[in-house]
């Protein structure tokens, strides 16, 4: 029996989900709604985070045995991009835009 993907999510294929996410949000940076270009800016900040660091998150959830929740996923990568920002505050002024205020 095949694995089919959409019935036996993988690692990979949850992690590229809440990718596919971040790039859609990221889309949204031309709103006229500054919370929704806020919310673009940030979505960017961790779409790039997720591609440089795909290899080694996959790898961690794979050894920490994390269930494949998507719930469990999210929180994860989520938890792991917060706390690249607190160490990295620079990161805020990549993508500077004069009026998005954090």
């Amino acid at each position: 029996m095949q694995n089919n993907s959409n019935q036996n999510p993988s690692y990979e294929s949850m992690f590229e989900n809440c990718l596919m996410r971040c790039k859609s949000k990221a889309e949204l940076s031309g709103s006229r709604s500054k919370n929704i270009r806020q919310a673009a800016y940030m979505a960017s900040l961790k779409a790039d985070f997720l591609r440089g660091q795909k290899i080694i998150l996959i790898d961690e959830m794979i050894r920490s045995n994390m269930e494949l929740k998507s719930y469990k996923i999210h929180y994860f990568l989520n938890d792991r991009f917060f706390a690249h920002m607190a160490w990295n505050p620079e990161l805020k002024n990549r993508f500077a835009d004069t009026d998005l205020d954090f």
